[in-house]
């Protein structure tokens, strides 16, 4: 009973095995593209504006910062790990 059984398994396997085999072999047709549904909407990219604004900055020079007058005054013990950027905020 249990080799019957395992007689069948096997060849189930080798049968999808075989189609598996068949349906690679088989040139593939290009599927169409679905059309849309009544009612549904197609959603549009929103196009990146052109850059030609003028940056007033530009021909500004700023002052460095006088960063060896810096204190610290506040630890956060956040990670062991090492520290790649650093936003500053002169503001704040």
């Amino acid at each position: 009973m249990k080799e019957k059984m395992l007689l069948k398994l096997e060849r189930d396997r080798l049968k999808a095995k075989i189609q598996m085999q068949k349906t690679s072999m088989l040139p593939s047709v290009p599927e169409a593209a679905p059309e849309p549904k009544m009612g549904s909407t197609i959603k549009k990219l929103t196009p990146f504006p052109e850059d030609e604004r003028i940056n007033p900055f530009q021909t500004q020079q700023f002052e460095a910062y006088p960063y060896k007058q810096s204190v610290l005054y506040k630890t956060y013990p956040g990670h062991m790990m090492a520290i790649t950027r650093l936003a500053f905020h002169p503001k704040k």
